[in-house]
């Protein structure tokens, strides 16, 4: 076992460099976590942690049942889901109060137990900068207690957070996963990529016609509705999911590979930031928009555009010169009534704002009309 610092000044060492972090421990190294809670001063630091023990409560982080409990792969995707925790309480928290770079830290332990298990003991230990996520194996000798087993985990995290010289020596670091693309447009290192239907990740090509939509869940409606675009433009249909959206949560890691998962080898998927029509427009010009009568009253609602009917202009203006175009599918109310885009032409103020109007296309009743509403299947789906 390396020499360690004693676990408080290790601590302490977290507590003043380290950056503001989610924690979650599960199985072992519990220790580290008391050790750093001690020290004053550690609210700047711990944002949460965790201690998932049982397979159910760690199955309820990784939004599914781990393979193993103790594994590269669980403390890998724990840390993921620590950072995207860390992420959310940094939006929600008084501003100014996380001032540095995020982490999710992770630890799977198994340790010594009876009756003795026929696996080794040791522990797998993960931090995530929202990159990647980094991952050490810790082996744990069989003769040692469990007490000084969890010793050796929490000194060896501490270690790690803390960028202690000695705690390298026991431990064999994991190769590293190349670059996700997926990760880098959920942090921000690229506005977008393409997934394709053989799950192949790409920065190109650019998509022409784009079915924009939260596809929560995916659906026929959705379906049908590129279908019908591929005959109107001779394109193929492209769907596009966006992490960071205008008007609703942003969505994180795990939660974007949920929405990927039902499209299979349907179609191209390309997942972006791109929070705006005007920023897709200006990332893929000359692009047609496919999109439901709901979401085109939005593209012309002031309020996103600063409130005002110049902001709107301008971006309507910036859509036309980067020859984009909208297709409008419509859909039924509450009533029984079949809105369709009619309803956003004759919206009031755009009698001010002549470029919008020539930018939005309707698609007939007669080729398109499937009265299925995502609220309602999801509304459906828990009961």
């Amino acid at each position: 076992m390396p020499e360690f610092a004693p676990l408080q000044t290790l601590a302490s060492r977290v507590v003043a460099h380290a950056s503001p972090m989610v924690l979650v421990i599960s199985g072992g190294g519990s220790a580290a976590l008391a050790a750093i809670l001690g020290q004053p001063g550690a609210s700047r630091v711990v944002l949460e942690a965790g201690i998932p023990y049982c397979r159910t409560a760690l199955a309820a982080w990784l939004g599914q049942q781990p393979v193993s409990l103790c594994s590269v792969d669980s403390a890998r995707r724990l840390a993921w889901r620590a950072w995207e925790r860390a992420c959310f309480l940094s939006r929600v928290l008084p501003a100014g109060s996380v001032t540095t770079g995020l982490l999710g830290v992770s630890c799977t332990a198994a340790l010594t137990t009876q009756p003795p298990r026929r696996g080794a003991d040791r522990a797998h230990l993960a931090i995530c900068d929202g990159i990647e996520a980094r991952c050490w194996t810790l082996d744990l000798a069989h003769d040692d207690s469990r007490s000084g087993q969890e010793a050796h985990v929490a000194q060896t995290l501490l270690g790690l957070l803390a960028g202690d010289s000695a705690v390298g020596a026991g431990l064999t670091i994991q190769p590293p996963i190349p670059p996700d693309p997926l990760a880098e447009v959920l942090t921000g290192v690229r506005s977008w990529c393409r997934v394709h239907p053989d799950g192949r990740v790409s920065e190109n090509p650019a998509p022409g016609l784009v079915i924009a939509g939260s596809f929560h869940p995916l659906h026929a409606g959705h379906v049908l509705m590129a279908r019908v675009a591929e005959r109107r433009t001779g394109l193929q249909a492209v769907f596009e999911l966006t992490v960071a959206n205008a008007d609703k949560p942003h969505l994180g890691h795990n939660d974007l590979l949920d929405r990927l998962a039902p499209f299979g080898r349907l179609a191209p998927v390309v997942v972006s930031r791109l929070g705006t029509f005007e920023a897709k427009a200006s990332a893929w010009p000359g692009a047609t928009f496919v999109v439901g009568i709901d979401t085109a009253l939005r593209v012309v609602d002031p309020r996103f555009y600063g409130g005002t009917l110049a902001g709107l202009r301008t971006a309507m203006g910036a859509l036309r010169e980067l020859g984009c175009r909208f297709l409008v599918a419509g859909r039924a109310t509450e009533d029984g009534l079949f809105r369709t885009v009619d309803s956003l032409l004759k919206q009031p103020h755009l009698a001010d704002v002549p470029d919008a109007i020539g930018l939005f296309e309707g698609i007939p009743e007669s080729e398109f009309r499937l009265d299925l509403s995502s609220s309602e299947i999801r509304s459906g789906n828990r009961h």
